[in-house]
């Protein structure tokens, strides 16, 4: 309906986020907001030809699965004069979702419906900001090094979820290419270059670590979990 009346994308946002409030497990509400963020991204102010959008990844599902999928296609072509926005204005968006949906995460934990947008953004955002400018680059490490520290947190208080788990492992399984990458390296043999060696190390440690916890805290995928070990 809201494509139909071409409401804003402003307005669009506000509802869902009032929605969200409302409820945290409004999955409904959290995949319309995925498909408001995928407009502004694209340059539309509104909802206009964005009706009847498909369901991205179906139902619910682990967040290591979706971000080994790489669930989100990079983008549809721009029509007529729209002006998309730079990987740096998506990551900066990102950031501001990422700490919104926050709250739902620490709220309810074992509530999969926060996790699937949780996934979508660092798959939305990792999408984005691939193939852009070196700082929208850096500025995605700098997210993703804070949601590991939130996810971090949000495990040591619920040590039996698995879902703040399966969070930390998608993330982890982001942040550990590009910590490959120029941007986040600094001359080889300097001590800032040994600094990002150790980080990339500390996090293959940590994404191996993860995954042991998942196979325990959840034997029947063990299997699965253990496809996802570090290249």
């Amino acid at each position: 309906m809201a494509a139909l009346r071409g409401s804003s994308v402003a307005s669009e946002l506000a509802f869902t986020e009032a929605k969200i409030g409302q409820n945290f497990s409004n999955y409904s509400a959290f995949h319309y907001r995925s498909k408001i963020l995928e407009a502004m991204a694209e340059g539309r102010t509104t909802m206009a030809g964005v009706a009847n959008p498909q369901v991205m990844f179906g139902s619910a599902q682990g967040a290591a699965q979706g971000a080994a999928q790489g669930a989100v296609a990079c983008g549809s072509p721009v029509e007529g004069s729209r002006v998309p926005m730079g990987g740096a204005a998506v990551v900066a968006l990102l950031k501001a979702e990422c700490e919104m949906v926050a709250s739902a995460l620490f709220t309810e934990p074992d509530d999969q419906s926060a996790w699937w947008y949780h996934r979508f953004l660092l798959s939305w955002g990792d999408c984005a900001a691939a193939n852009e400018d070196p700082a929208a680059r850096a500025q995605l490490i700098e997210v993703l090094r804070g949601e590991c520290s939130m996810l971090r947190e949000l495990v040591e208080l619920e040590p039996e979820a698995k879902w703040p788990r399966a969070g930390l492992l998608g993330t982890l399984a982001r942040l550990a290419p590009l910590l490959a990458s120029p941007e986040a390296a600094a001359p080889t043999g300097t001590a800032q270059n040994a600094g990002a060696d150790g980080e990339a190390a500390q996090v293959a440690r940590e994404w191996a670590e993860t995954l042991e916890a998942l196979k325990s805290l959840d034997p029947p995928r063990a299997g699965y979990y253990a496809s996802l070990s570090p290249p």
